[in-house]
């Protein structure tokens, strides 16, 4: 049964399917998504979710958007930023 549930963000397509694969094997439930703007909306609509965040997109920088999370109200906490 899987009971944790992740946001993974990230514009490159093959990571965001890498890391996806690896953590569903690791009893992760995955939600994953390359728009930092589809991010913030399903990070708004499920505040339990834990976000693993890109620092390089081209939309918008993972630190940009851990920012927009942060003014929204949730805790720093529940962020993980990636550094690839």
């Amino acid at each position: 049964m899987k009971t944790n549930k992740l946001l993974i963000v990230d514009d490159d397509s093959i990571i965001l399917e890498v890391l996806q694969g690896i953590l569903t094997k690791a009893n992760y439930e995955i939600i994953a998504t390359s728009s930092p703007n589809e991010a913030y909306e399903i990070f708004t609509q499920d505040p339990t979710l834990v976000a693993v965040l890109d620092l390089n997109m081209t939309e918008m920088s993972g630190k940009d958007l851990m920012l927009k999370f942060f003014e929204a109200g949730y805790q720093k906490g529940r962020l993980i930023q990636a550094l690839f």
